[in-house]
This record gives C-alpha cells, structure tokens and sequence, in this order.
C-alpha cells in the first residue's frame, strides 16, 4: 500500500501526528510493526503524474510506486530522531480491528512507474517546517 507524505497532512495521518506527539513529550503511541507501505512524498507523486500525463499511452493505466517501503516504525523512529527526542516515547498498543499489512496486489497488466527521490530529505524538512508551525501542533 502506497503512503503520500507531505507537510500540514491532516492531523490523523501518522507524519503529523508522531511529530506532535513528540513536541508535547507525549507518548509516542504506535500499534503492530507489521504496516509496510510504500512511502513516496507528494513531489514525487506529482512530478511522475505529470510524466504519465505527458509522456505515457492514451488509454493506459500506471501503478506508481517509489520502492521504498518502510514499515511505520521506521517512519515514527526517523520522525523521533529527526526532533532529537529519545525512543523511550514509544509506547506500543494494541492495533485497532481490522488494520491492515501489506495488501496491495498490483495487477500484472498494468505498467510500474517507480519514482526516485530524495524521500527522506523531503520528509526531514516536512518534519522541521512542521514543527516550527504553532498553528499545526495540536
């Protein structure tokens, strides 16, 4: 399952929640290791929507992924280092019904676009932008 990242994402979504979690000292609340999902900041997203659009076949339908699958702890591991926080934030908890593991079945018939980025630099600075903005941090 392919994860967009970007900054002021909707409180909820994980990015934006572990940074604030981690600013109000908070535990870290965080289920199950077991999420993989391909993470591919909305740059890239966009910037390969846009090749597709311009250099790809009428009619055709593209998967696009970026190869770099994480499981969330990663994400939540590189969010805490990122803020100089200790991993003593992480609090594990029972992961709620029905979440997923990996359970993206790609169709065979349909093209892989793969983009290539600098992901973690993106996501660094996603995290320090946020951050530093007191209208974002719940």
């Amino acid at each position: 399952m392919q994860k967009n990242v970007t900054r002021f994402q909707s409180p909820e979504k994980i990015v934006p929640l572990m940074i604030n979690n981690c600013l109000n000292e908070k535990n870290t609340v965080y289920a199950n290791e077991m999420q993989v999902r391909d993470w591919l900041h909305v740059y890239d997203q966009c910037s390969t929507i846009d090749t597709v659009l311009h250099k790809g076949g009428i009619g055709e339908a593209y998967n696009i992924g970026s190869n770099n699958e994480k499981v969330n702890i990663e994400i939540v591991r590189l969010i805490i280092e990122t803020l100089g926080k200790s991993e003593n934030l992480i609090q594990y908890v029972k992961d709620r019904p029905g979440h997923d593991e990996a359970t993206e079945k790609v169709l065979s018939s349909k093209k892989g676009i793969f983009s290539h980025s600098l992901w973690e630099l993106y996501l660094f600075c996603d995290i320090i932008i946020v951050s530093n903005s007191s209208r974002w941090i719940l």
